[in-house]
């Protein structure tokens, strides 16, 4: 294992830097990319009487103040495709700036622009950080009661206390090109979490690859959360999400190797639901290897999710990779998978996600 200083650098301006959307009065400057969604937004300023300006090529400049604002920023989000919203950029300054080159910096597509003014409560639950860690065991195949890891799965808390489920917080950084801040914060989350409640089984927390430019600088903060809580790394895995989403193996590969060989374990989730998974499996080398819930489903009553499942830990055990099947909910398809040689399991027939660490009882 190579030791490595990660304090040394820069850190990454993406990963820890939020947009203001506090300010509601000033100039929206907008590019579109043809003449026709150029129309669409000129039709929309006449609609609302604001007044708009023409600059060089299609830019235009659109006023905004806090009452015309939201309407402006409704119709836009609901008159123009999402091609148009992707593709136009956009650019907003307050009434009290002026441009300058570092403006450069804050040029967007209007969909994100939009969302983010429209999801100042996500910007806020992210200013807060009112993310914690839930925490659902990843139990032994043939000992389901004992626990051989947990997996960090991430919630937000709302103001009056609720909570808000992954889905909606993951959908909204998305949209608001947030994604990067948003699993730097999940991922410092889990850390603390796992700290904090003394776990000393392994845990798994999930990291998209798509949110890391530079695992040097983008990983920083992360490593300096890790070296504040006294976890060792060998009882840390990484897990692999989303895939299907990678455009750049290279990129990829290079992140985990950074992981490697900091000391941390690897796993690739979801294998199984898509030709990508599979194809990463022989560059990756994980550790682990998490089979799709949706091949796990009824495996023990459907032949062709059989023949697949036990392809995939076949290959899994050629291979040296441990097996974990997710989303086990039936004591059938416990039984086949225990049966067909899975190493571990993970599903609501043991244990729900729950924000303290819990022992299943099934035996």
């Amino acid at each position: 294992m190579t030791q490595i200083n990660p304090m040394p650098g820069h850190r990454c301006a993406r990963c820890e830097t939020l947009p203001d959307s506090s300010c509601r009065t000033g100039s929206l400057y907008l590019s579109p990319p043809m003449g026709p969604t150029a129309e669409a937004i000129e039709n929309i300023a006449r609609a609302f009487c604001v007044s708009l300006s023409h600059h060089s090529g299609r830019t235009l400049e659109l006023d905004l103040t806090e009452e015309s604002g939201p309407e402006i920023c409704g119709a836009l989000a609901s008159d123009l495709g999402q091609m148009e919203l992707d593709d136009t950029r956009c650019l907003f300054l307050a009434e009290d700036e002026s441009f300058d080159i570092g403006a450069l910096d804050r040029v967007c597509s209007l969909g994100e622009f939009l969302s983010v003014r429209d999801n100042q409560w996500f910007i806020e639950l992210l200013e807060d950080e009112r993310l914690v860690s839930w925490f659902q065991p990843i139990v032994q195949a043939d000992q389901p009661g004992q626990v051989f890891a947990y997996e960090c799965l991430v919630r937000g808390e709302g103001r009056q206390g609720e909570t808000i489920l992954p889905g909606a917080l993951f959908d909204t950084a998305r949209r608001s090109d947030l994604l990067f801040f948003f699993d730097r914060l999940c991922r410092q989350t889990a850390i603390r979490s796992a700290w904090a409640h003394r776990i000393t089984a392994q845990i798994f927390i999930n990291f998209n690859p798509t949110s890391i430019y530079n695992p040097v600088h983008c990983l920083k903060s992360t490593l300096e959360t890790m070296a504040g809580t006294g976890l060792s790394f060998k009882n840390v895995v990484f897990e692999v999400v989303e895939t299907d989403k990678v455009r750049d193996v290279s990129h990829l590969l290079k992140i985990v190797n950074y992981y490697k060989e900091m000391g941390f374990g690897l796993a690739l989730d979801d294998i199984g639901a898509g030709y990508s998974s599979l194809n990463l499996l022989h560059q990756i080398n994980p550790d682990y290897i998490k089979i799709d819930l949706d091949l796990i489903r009824d495996v023990h009553t459907d032949r062709s999710k059989g023949v697949i499942v036990k392809n995939l830990l076949g290959i899994a055990r050629d291979l040296g990779i441990k097996s974990i099947a997710e989303g086990v909910e039936t004591h059938g398809e416990w039984q086949w998978l225990r049966a067909h040689g899975a190493d571990y399991l993970q599903g609501y027939l043991f244990a729900k996600p729950e924000p303290v660490p819990v022992v299943p009882a099934l035996s």
